[in-house]
């Protein structure tokens, strides 16, 4: 089966989630990468791309009112969830902090 592709945007960040549900036979395949700007960091990654193997039907289980949005909102939690983690914020300062400068 061919990889379903989501573009959207995530606190400025442009991200194309690709998605594959059956991967393997009871394996589902997501990868997740920064377009633009190009391998900019994500709580989720450093290097703006991450490759995750999770069981089958995980997401398509929370589907069925969505219509296709629940990969999307799935992506976005789980960006947020991890952002808001002290070592991403600690992250995020640092950063800004080096930009005054």
């Amino acid at each position: 089966m061919a990889y379903e592709i989501y573009r959207f945007t995530w606190r400025g960040i442009e991200i194309e989630a690709r998605y594959n549900p059956h991967h393997y036979d009871v394996i589902a395949h997501l990868e997740i990468e920064t377009l633009s700007p190009e391998k900019e960091p994500l709580p989720i990654t450093g290097t703006g791309y991450r490759s995750h193997f999770h069981p089958r039907g995980v997401i398509e289980l929370h589907d069925a009112e969505n219509r296709g949005d629940t990969l999307i909102q799935h992506v976005i939690d789980w960006l947020d969830a991890e952002a808001a983690k002290p070592a991403w914020k600690t992250f995020v300062q640092e950063r800004q902090q080096l930009e005054l400068f």
